[in-house]
């Protein structure tokens, strides 16, 4: 008979007690439970363990155990762990089989039997614990994808402010561009021959452009002979203008009979100056050249924009007269102060720039420049065919197509 005491088994709650006689020396029979619980992901493991004692003066003389275990999905737990603490030992059997094939001794079950880390009440604490931790991770979790969202959102704003005050400060750094008098000056005196008076006067009215920061237009208007350089200065303007999209050029009549003035000044851009060129004019477009730039004018004053506007005249229709020599030179003071006349009544200043005919020692530069620039080596006899072969007062025009015809 086992004589055992109560100490040496590891009890836990008591949910029964059978009394019976005294007199009959018939032992007691106790009942207690532990619980144990584990959980991992969504569900949740519960085993229950009933250990039944047959005691007799303070003595436990046999013994029985009962396993009952549960596994469910966390959330239906609610209503089990509301009823946790109810005993409920009528689950349990009244005769539940020992289990087959495992004969437990006193030190087996005091190693199986040690203390449960829960009983029923701290299931349900597990269980509220859990339910918890997991929703204090899930709002950790929203908290951290909170932070890093407006984290994110400060970058991508600084990333365009950024970006935009750098585009900004490139684009007032480019409106702020000018036209480099000093290089424009040395390649008009380097390559346009026998023309040292234009460039001054082309110099002195861009500067006065350049040096004061006022709306509207400048004109210039360019007259002179066949091959004395004027179609050649306004290339060299064109290419060295800071802006390119800022460049228009036209020949006169307009390309398109429905082109207007508003054609024109819609492609003027407010960053820097702009520049028209209107190539091929005579006198007699004079007029119509007036009225068509004097809506350019207002237009360029009322919205602030600059531009520089150049016409080329071709000198077709001009006077001449018969030198010395024998030299026929076209006289363009009469169509200097027709122009201007005619500019004054519409409210425009213009100023009017005379290209000189060029005399044999500017030629013979040209000629020079244009066997440089080809390289191709010609002697002194050969510059001289070269002149043989131009037309008369036709300037340096067709020289870089003769100086092949003599090369070796």
């Amino acid at each position: 008979m086992m004589d055992r005491s109560l100490y040496d088994f590891p009890l836990g709650k008591r949910v029964s007690t059978e009394e019976r006689c005294s007199a009959l020396e018939l032992p007691v029979v106790k009942r207690w439970t532990c619980e144990q619980t584990s959980y991992s992901g969504e569900k949740i493991r519960a085993e229950r363990v009933v250990l039944e004692l047959c005691v007799c003066n303070d003595k436990v003389s046999s013994f029985k155990s009962y396993a009952v275990k549960y596994e469910v999905p966390a959330s239906v737990l609610n209503m089990y762990s509301e009823n946790i603490n109810t005993p409920r030992l009528k689950d349990v059997p009244d005769r539940c089989l020992r289990q087959k094939g495992k004969v437990e001794t006193l030190p087996e079950l005091k190693t199986n039997m040690k203390p449960l880390s829960s009983t029923a009440r701290n299931l349900t604490h597990n269980i509220y614990r859990w339910r918890k931790n997991k929703t204090e991770s899930k709002t950790k979790n929203s908290a951290e994808q909170g932070i890093y969202i407006f984290l994110a959102l400060i970058f991508v704003v600084a990333a365009v402010v950024v970006c935009s005050s750098l585009y900004f400060a490139s684009q007032q750094r480019v409106c702020e561009m000018t036209l480099d008098m000093g290089v424009l000056r040395t390649a008009l005196e380097n390559n346009i021959f026998g023309q040292k008076a234009a460039v001054h006067d082309i110099m002195s009215v861009l500067n006065k452009f350049y040096n004061t920061h006022y709306p509207g237009i400048v004109i210039l208007a360019f007259a002179g002979g066949t091959g004395v350089g004027k179609s050649y200065t306004t290339s060299f303007i064109s290419k060295l203008f800071p802006r390119e999209e800022s460049v228009q050029h036209f020949i006169w009549p307009l390309q398109s009979s429905s082109l207007s003035a508003s054609d024109v000044y819609a492609k003027f851009s407010h960053c820097g100056a702009n520049l028209v060129i209107i190539d091929d004019l005579v006198t007699s477009d004079a007029v119509d050249i007036a009225r068509f730039l004097q809506k350019v004018a207002r237009h360029s004053q009322y919205h602030g924009v600059r531009a520089i506007v150049i016409l080329v005249f071709s000198g077709k229709d001009q006077t001449f007269i018969l030198q010395g020599n024998g030299y026929v030179e076209p006289q363009f003071q009469v169509m200097e102060e027709k122009v201007t006349s005619i500019f004054q009544d519409v409210a425009l200043e213009v100023s009017f720039i005379t290209f000189r005919p060029l005399q044999r020692e500017d030629i013979m530069m040209c000629i020079q420049a244009a066997v440089n620039w080809q390289g191709i080596a010609l002697s002194n006899s050969d510059i001289e065919k070269v002149m043989a072969l131009l037309p008369q007062g036709t300037g340096c025009k067709g020289v870089a197509s003769k100086v092949p015809l003599l090369s070796h």
